[in-house]
């Protein structure tokens, strides 16, 4: 007998519990606490700032949570009133603090904290961060107020900067809408201000400039203002209208879906070759590692920086290796894409510039190609250390230059379209661009948890894509232009020795194991991703892998995986999603346009007499949407929520169609719903 799944397991692949947000409300502002996050400041509804948190920074990125207590909430007829108490601990480092937050009735919001180091503190940067909706601030006038009291008026960059637009201001203005300005200041320092699209995020970050050092017993305060010229009063507002999504015109092409393969997996993706027979991708993204193919020990300095685990115990020789991706290319018609990882290491394991290592390095990769009798349709190259974050060119490691790299690519694997780029994420890209001349194609990934990893954040990333796509297009031109292999789960951690472990199933930041990946949650974004992506004219979207972390289809693992584990084999939501869209590719794609991008995302194409229309709820409430640009008919609608969570698992036939008319649709939290309408 099938058990149903607990709503948590079903929409998101773990039972962690998230807290309730609470909205407040300040006059003509409302906005959400999130645990001790202030989320979604809007003022008459319009989005004015992302997030406002106290936070503690130790070593750069690096930001645990706090213990919290006492938190109380007040909420009166024109304010509100929230505080807490908290301690932050990490290893030897220890700080305790309150918050105090208050909303006037004229939409004034004021942060003050009040803390002591209990131990010495050295090299922290502590205070309170604001982060600003990119859609507000990229290419837009701001005004800056400096420590001295002088006034810039500055445009933030359009295209996305790998370094910190401004820096040093006290205060800073920008528009929410025509005649409403938001105003926030700092009392008590300055603030640096960071794109954080370079990282998969829709927002710019004003974070404190200065780091602090205190002695225990010392005390320090922390404050900020928000403000508003002009805001109306407060209005009775009605319910949320329904999403408006319009069908429209021929605009392009249906983008190649791909699905990469992890050479730790190679049993059991051989396993699932059925399956992946069944959902028919484009094309297979193939990671090969030179330190496998030259039968380099496990302990290797640097034996991690890979795109995949070279210390997992998985892990088989070269020929298995090889012959999993032949096997798989050769059932499923996928075309490959070696994705070649050249070590450049001497013997001694220290990373080197020397070409001679660099063409051994590609001759072994080569050599193990050919004794699989594996033949590539495209390669992408790159060297293990640059996937280590270096932003200063001062800091980077020995290694081969890119150019030297391409020119040997070419002479190895003769005739073959050579791509350049990077393995890692864009950031890395748009700080260490390649020389376009001397490659056929530029790729990199995004992953949306290297800031957060909380459920919102992972979902507004989508917002950043089209930037991100604005930016490569800007300095790459027209360029072939492929991204992928993406996923919400961690590929590699470009800023530490490694990915996160996630033993018990949680949302972590860099984290390579995503529970989101297994639920409803996973199948709406991956969705909302290509169709962002289309959009924007990418040509060809590797998400996802056979089976594993980033898999599609259930496999018995080394790790739980909560009910999916009880029920056996089956497949996950995405699964049906990246089926369809595969099936969609190089089909005529349509215009879709969206009232509100920030709750649905969706996708049409054209076959023939037939218009299929993928449509994904990206938020945990019910949507309510219409649809335009179709001649009004019945359609056939298939839905992947809480209802058919069971039927859509057990089995890749499992999505049932059912006939409607085409009017008010439902779509429950995280559904996707595919419509077909003869046209």
């Amino acid at each position: 007998m099938v058990t149903a799944p607990s709503r948590a397991i079903a929409l998101f692949g773990t039972g962690e519990t998230v807290p309730a947000k609470k909205r407040l409300r300040a006059g003509p502002v409302t906005l959400d606490l999130d645990g001790t996050m202030f989320r979604h400041v809007r003022v008459n509804g319009d989005d004015a700032v992302r997030m406002i948190a106290f936070v503690i920074e130790v070593e750069g990125l690096e930001t645990p949570q706090p213990m919290v207590d006492n938190l109380k909430v007040g909420q009166g007829p024109t304010g509100f009133d929230v505080s807490f108490d908290a301690i932050f601990r990490q290893a030897d480092l220890e700080l305790c603090y309150s918050v105090k937050a208050k909303g006037l009735s004229d939409g004034t919001l004021t942060f003050d904290a009040v803390g002591k180091a209990i131990t010495d503190v050295t090299a922290c940067k502590v205070g309170f961060v604001v982060q600003c909706p990119s859609l507000c601030l990229a290419g837009r006038h701001v005004e800056i107020e400096r420590l001295d009291g002088s006034t810039t008026t500055e445009v933030f960059p359009k295209f996305i900067s790998s370094n910190p637009p401004v820096q040093d201001l006290r205060a800073f203005a920008y528009e929410v809408r025509r005649g409403v300005d938001i105003h926030c200041h700092r009392a008590d320092g300055t603030f640096d201000v960071e794109d954080l699209r370079n990282d998969g995020q829709s927002c710019f970050s004003a974070r404190p400039s200065e780091g602090v050092s205190l002695k225990a017993s010392e005390v320090f305060k922390r404050s900020i203002t928000l403000g508003f010229s002009a805001p109306t009063a407060a209005t009775a507002r009605r319910g949320p209208e329904p999403v408006l999504l319009t069908v429209g015109d021929d605009v392009g092409t249906m983008p190649a879906i791909g699905l990469a393969l992890a050479p730790e997996q190679d049993r059991a993706n051989l396993q699932a070759i059925d399956l992946l027979k069944e959902l028919a991708p484009q094309f297979l993204i193939c990671p090969f590692d030179s330190r496998i193919a030259d039968g380099a020990p496990k302990g290797l300095l640097g034996a991690r920086i890979s795109t995949f685990p070279l210390d997992d115990p998985r892990l088989d020789g070269r020929g298995e290796i090889m012959g999993m991706f032949k096997a798989i290319g050769d059932a499923t018609g996928a075309d490959l894409v070696l994705e070649a990882m050249l070590a450049c290491q001497d013997r001694r394991g220290a990373w080197s510039a020397d070409v001679d290592i660099m063409r051994r390095d590609l001759a072994t990769i080569r050599q193990a190609a050919d004794e699989a009798e594996i033949r590539f349709d495209r390669v992408a190259v790159s060297h293990a250390s640059s996937l280590l974050h270096t932003a200063r060119e001062e800091d980077r490691l020995p290694a081969p230059h890119s150019v030297a790299i391409y020119e040997a690519a070419r002479r190895v694997f003769d005739g073959l379209p050579i791509g350049g780029g990077t393995f890692s994420y864009f950031a890395d890209l748009n700080s260490k661009r390649p020389s376009i001349d001397a490659i056929d194609f530029i790729s990199h990934t995004t992953c949306p948890t290297v800031h957060a990893s909380d459920d919102i954040s992972v979902m507004e990333s989508l917002e950043a894509l089209p930037d991100i796509v604005a930016t490569v297009r800007n300095f790459a031109g027209d360029l072939p232009y492929y991204i992928g292999p993406s996923t919400i789960g961690a590929r590699i951690n470009p800023f530490g020795e490694a990915v996160t472990a996630n033993p018990h199933n949680r949302r972590l930041r860099l984290a390579r194991l995503d529970p989101r990946q297994r639920g409803l949650f996973g199948a709406a974004w991956n969705l909302g991703y290509v169709a962002t992506l289309a959009r924007a004219g990418i040509e060809a979207i590797a998400l996802s892998g056979p089976v594993g972390e980033f898999g599609v289809i259930a496999a018995p693992m080394d790790y739980e995986q909560p009910w999916f584990d009880q029920q056996g084999l089956g497949v996950y939501p995405v699964y049906h999603v990246l089926r369809g869209l595969a099936g969609g590719a190089g089909k005529v794609m349509l215009r879709t346009t969206l009232t509100d991008c920030s709750v649905m995302q969706a996708i049409a194409w054209r076959d023939g007499g037939r218009t299929t229309l993928w449509v994904a709820n990206l938020t945990s409430e019910p949507q309510e949407f219409r649809i335009a640009g179709l001649p009004p008919s019945r359609g056939k609608i298939a839905s992947l929520d809480l209802d058919s969570f069971v039927a859509v698992t057990r089995s890749p036939h499992g999505l049932e169609t059912r006939e409607e008319p085409l009017d008010l649709f439902d779509l429950g939290a995280y559904g996707v719903m595919r419509i077909d309408v003869a046209v």
